[in-house]
């Protein structure tokens, strides 16, 4: 295996996760514009298919993502949708990302979020359009607090010159209503920082440098702005951010920049991109709103670093991928670079699998432990996310899903569960997948198709009564794409009384692998996968608490794959971390492992193949020889 070494830095994972937000929108956050509850923001746009829908441009600090004033759009009518729009410039066959805030008025209750695109061409024809998300009929659910919605990306085509956004209510947020706040429309090239996101650097000059974004027209330049500061957020009263002298003066394609002499602080820079062309030419301070096309400044993403008297760690290496034997110490030997003189600290910690345990030896918060592998047999596999805790962590979704989490109270006729096992479950729509099979999720798992294993899988299931009608389910266990066992609809979740669930049931499935002569035989050594179904014409169907057990126990892996985790940290420096990564492949002995890596020797007297050469090899050699060549019937005595 190969040296695992994208987690040197623990800004730079950051930043990889956090991408510049190149916002093509003009004013995205509502707080520019003559502000009245019967007017819109500068540069949106509403519009809505019947006269009774409603939205309102609200003014709450306190209540606001971002600034002062908000959106609160509700919905009077079932059969219309109330928009907000905006258009912006484009580049054909370039990736935007559609995103917004967004929440519940109330604590306690769901809104759910829609958006719309349409692509249009030179001609303003549409060419390609969509709710968002894609290929979905349900929008996405947020509570009462501020949500980060993405929406998605979405390729524009050939011929797009500029795409219309719309953030959008439907009927069903009725009465409730939803709020919006900060939305986006980016182009998701990072400006990748040097120094690196929250990085630490010495006393005195710092040197930026950063990745320019694509321009609108590739036939001009991107002209950029740098400014930097110790407050960042332009409406806090401490606001300090100072444009930075470029060369060129006109920031005409500059990638890099010195700031001189700091000090002891925490400083913030941010890339401002002018993508339609020289800022000298380009009116990109309009105020009219009735300008088109319009031509936004590109407020980059306020990045961070420290400046210290004592520099951290600035990366570590664990080392090599290596390869032992269950209950055989491995020594550890970690390098690090730092060029500091505070104490550093260490913590090194284990991502093994089910059937593995690690030990370190003195401590695993030593620089060099040594580390020992064990293996056992277990009961319960490792499902991942079983309760639906992270989202849809760990499931492959076919069809349309919603995540259903902690609910009271009632809206219409529809009374919200309560999850049975931590806050949220998964909520399937049998009509979002497939034609015929319906809608599922699906987790394939590390354990493998074993004889003699009785393997017992528990779901908990509800009809959440929004539909008032009959739910179709199944719970399937598989093992190479063929399904063992299933729980076809055993529990009649009948048709419950408006404005009630059913209860929470157990769906068990228990299947055992029988000999050569059992039809999934051939299935044996294949790993295993668990299916949630919510059959076609079902429309709502809930599931929680996952869990497989194995009886007497699974089979620990052959050669199971540990990792293990060394992050350092600076005495000084408390919040800075580096961290890196090994693999150790562990296998059930020292001939085993031998073999594995080419190490055992080609040695035909080791004739049990234990990788040793003793008298247990010549007892085999004899028995073997005597069978071979013994005799098999009387002969005549030559």
């Amino acid at each position: 295996m190969k040296m695992k070494l994208l987690l040197v830095l623990l800004a730079v994972v950051g930043l990889m996760a956090s991408a510049v937000q190149a916002n093509m929108l003009l004013n995205p956050s509502f707080e520019e514009g003559a502000f009245g509850n019967d007017y819109t923001p500068d540069y949106w746009t509403h519009s809505f298919t019947t006269y009774d829908p409603m939205h309102t441009w609200i003014s709450d600090a306190a209540e606001a993502h971002w600034g002062s004033k908000y959106m609160k759009m509700n919905m009077w009518s079932w059969s219309s949708t109330a928009w907000l729009l905006q258009t912006v410039n484009v580049i054909a066959e370039q990736e935007y990302t559609f995103s917004v805030w967004a929440k519940c008025p109330f604590l306690g209750e769901t809104s759910e979020a829609w958006a719309y695109y349409e692509y249009l061409n030179t001609e303003s024809d549409i060419i390609s359009d969509d709710w968002l998300p894609q290929d979905s009929d349900e929008g996405l659910y947020v509570g009462g607090n501020w949500t980060h919605v993405e929406f998605g990306a979405v390729t524009a085509p050939a011929l797009a010159t500029q795409v219309i956004y719309y953030i959008a209510t439907g009927p069903e947020n009725g009465l409730m209503g939803i709020l919006y706040d900060d939305a986006c429309v980016d182009t998701p090239h990072p400006s990748l920082p040097t120094p690196p996101w929250e990085a630490m650097v010495a006393i005195g000059d710092v040197d930026l440098s950063w990745t320019n974004l694509d321009p609108i027209d590739p036939n001009n330049s991107v002209y950029v702005d740098v400014l930097y500061g110790t407050e960042p957020n332009e409406t806090d009263d401490n606001y300090n951010m100072e444009p930075l002298t470029l060369e060129p003066v006109s920031g005409q394609d500059v990638t890099s920049a010195t700031i001189e002499g700091l000090d002891p602080n925490t400083y913030y820079w941010r890339v401002d991109s002018y993508l339609y062309g020289d800022p000298n030419e380009v009116n990109y301070t309009s105020t009219d709103p009735n300008l088109s096309p319009l031509y936004p400044i590109i407020k980059g993403y306020a990045w961070s670093f420290d400046v210290v008297s004592d520099v951290p760690p600035s990366s570590v290496d664990t080392g090599v991928d290596m390869v032992t034997w269950a209950g055989e110490p491995v020594v550890l030997d970690a390098t690090v670079v730092d060029d500091g003189e505070s104490y550093l600290t260490y913590a090194w910690s284990s991502d093994d699998p089910a059937g593995t345990g690690v030990v370190f030896t003195p401590s695993a918060e030593v620089e060099d432990p040594t580390a020992t592998i064990t293996k056992f047999p277990y009961i319960v596999a490792g499902v991942v996310n079983p309760s639906f805790e992270e989202f849809l962590i760990g499931w492959v979704q076919v069809g349309g899903i919603t995540w259903n989490g902690v609910w009271d109270g009632t809206f219409g006729n529809k009374t919200y569960i309560t999850p049975i096992d931590g806050d949220w479950c998964a909520y399937v729509n049998g009509n979002h997948g497939d034609s015929i099979e319906g809608t599922w999720l699906s987790q394939t798992l590390a354990e493998t198709l074993t004889v003699d294993v009785t393997y017992s899988l528990t779901v908990e299931v509800i009809n959440d009564g929004y539909y008032n009608e009959d739910v179709h389910y199944k719970v399937q266990l598989l093992a190479g794409g063929a399904v063992l066992a299933e729980d076809d609809d055993s529990i009649p979740l009948d048709p419950v009384p408006p404005g009630t669930s059913s209860n929470w049931e157990t769906s068990t499935v228990v299947y055992t692998l029988g000999g050569p002569s059992d039809p999934n035989f051939d299935y044996v050594g294949e790993p295993l996968e668990i299916r949630l179904v919510c059959k076609a014409g079902t429309d709502e169907m809930n599931f929680d608490k996952v869990q497989l057990t194995g009886s007497p126990e699974f089979p620990t892996p052959e050669f199971p794959t540990v990792e293990l985790t060394v992050r350092v940290n600076d005495n000084t420096n408390l919040t800075y971390v580096v961290k890196d990564t090994m693999t150790v492949d562990v296998y059930d002995d020292a001939c085993t492992a031998a073999k594995a890596v080419g190490r055992a020797a080609d040695n035909p007297g080791d004739f049990d193949g234990d990788c040793d050469t003793d008298f247990a090899d010549l007892a085999a050699m004899a028995e073997k020889w005597l069978n071979d060549t013994g005799l098999t019937e009387p002969v005549v005595k030559p």
